[in-house]
C-alpha cells in the first residue's frame, strides 16, 4: 500500500485537507465506505474506488490505541487493509506517538509530507490569517488530487 502522511500539529488543517481531496476524488468513484469517526465532527475514514484502485482516507490521526474518540489508528489502518487499499492519505500529529507508528507501520512507501503550523500574533487589517491558511489547505487538496488521479491512470493504460 503506498501512502502519503500529512504530518503536523493541532489544528494545522490535516482533517481540511484530506476531507477536501476526498471531495475532489469523489465524483466518478465508487464510495467502498465512509464514517465519521476521531475527535472532530469532520474525521473521518473512508475508502473510494476509481478503475478497480481502492484509496483510502483516514483523517483522524491523534492515537495508534483506541480512546474515547476514536477507534484508534492501528483499528482504522487494519480496516483499510482489509478492504484491500491501494493509497492511502492519513493524517498523523507531531506530538504523539502516531507519527513513529505510521513510520515504522507503513515503510517503505510512505510520503510525509509536513502541514505548516502558521501563527499570528496580533489582528493584521493588511493581512487576512484565515485566507492564507485556506487558501494553502485547498492547494495542498488539489495538489494530492492530481497525484492520486495520475496514479490510478497510470496503472491502467
Amino acid at each position: 500500500m503506498k501512502c502519503i502522511c500529512l504530518v503536523g500539529r493541532y489544528n494545522t488543517g490535516k482533517t481540511k485537507t484530506i476531507n477536501a481531496v476526498y471531495q475532489l476524488l469523489r465524483e466518478g468513484a465508487k464510495s467502498i465506505c465512509f464514517e465519521n469517526e476521531g475527535r472532530k465532527k469532520d474525521d473521518i475514514v473512508a475508502m473510494l474506488e476509481f478503475k478497480g484502485i481502492r484509496v483510502g482516507f483516514i483523517s483522524a490521526g491523534d492515537s495508534v490505541e483506541p480512546d474515547k474518540y476514536s477507534k484508534g489508528m492501528r483499528n482504522n489502518f487494519a480496516r483499510i487493509r482489509k478492504l484491500d487499499c491501494q493509497i492511502l492519505l492519513c493524517a498523523c500529529r507531531t506530538s504523539r506517538e502516531t507519527k513513529k507508528w505510521v513510520m515504522k507501520e507503513l515503510t517503505p512507501d510512505l510520503v510525509l509530507l509536513r502541514k505548516p503550523f502558521l501563527e499570528s500574533d496580533g489582528n493584521l487589517e493588511w493581512f487576512d490569517f484565515n485566507r492564507c491558511v485556506q487558501e494553502i489547505n485547498e492547494m495542498t487538496a488539489s495538489y494530492l488530487a492530481n497525484k492520486i488521479r495520475e496514479f490510478v491512470n497510470c496503472e491502467f493504460r
